[in-house]
């Protein structure tokens, strides 16, 4: 990595943590500067203005959020899901200014389309109801009590996913562990695994919650 390279990785590296210390509105290039340890000058010569940071981070962030939603069917049965779970805890977790400032976000590009974290927030709305869809279909889950319901259960799996940090914060709750975060998900799907579900969860998934390390 050149050093021009690894400076302005420092610099949104930097960014990224005080945007979700501070949120990203409460955030001045002065901070980012000291925090990176260089002048203002010298930030201005790898970003020419806060607007220009935001989207390095958006685009790296999308990226990264691409790669997690690439796992889908990456491993049989119920494993690509829990692999999936881990990723997006950290996630969330480490980048939690996009869920609490994502009307921000898109304020800095009202004429403009480029890709975004809440892109794949959708995609992944949509990964989770084929879950429902592609287990049933494989004998793991039990007919839906009634229609819809699948869809209903992915959506708030979804929103327990993007809104973690939030409701954390606005409830001064502590933050769940990533096994707390994941055995809380897969007790949304447990009651309506068929036998061969519940005998795939035993073997593939419960092994992985570690619960006694919470």
């Amino acid at each position: 990595m050149s050093a021009t390279s690894s400076t302005k990785s420092k610099i949104l590296q930097a960014a990224l943590e005080l945007f979700n210390d501070h949120g990203m509105a409460n955030v001045r290039l002065q901070m980012i500067a000291d925090k990176t340890g260089i002048s203002v000058g010298n930030l201005a010569y790898h970003f020419k203005n806060k607007k220009a940071i935001v989207e390095a981070i958006s685009y790296r962030l999308y990226e990264t959020f691409a790669d997690i939603l690439s796992m889908y069917g990456s491993q049989d049965g119920l494993a690509d899901l829990d692999a999936q779970l881990d990723r997006l805890y950290d996630f969330v977790v480490s980048n939690s200014y996009c869920f609490f400032d994502a009307k921000e976000i898109k304020a800095y590009f009202p004429n403009e389309r480029h890709p975004s974290p809440g892109d794949g927030m959708i995609k992944l709305l949509y990964q989770l109801r084929h879950r429902f869809t592609a287990m049933q279909e494989a004998g793991l889950l039990k007919e839906a009590p009634i229609d819809g319901y699948y869809d209903q259960e992915a959506l708030s799996i979804w929103m327990y996913i993007v809104f973690l940090v939030p409701r954390v914060e606005v409830l001064s709750q502590k933050l769940p562990s990533k096994s707390a975060f994941k055995r809380w998900i897969w007790a949304k799907i447990l009651p309506f695994f068929t036998d061969a579900g519940i005998a795939q969860y035993r073997t593939q998934i419960e092994p992985l919650l570690h619960p006694d390390k919470d």
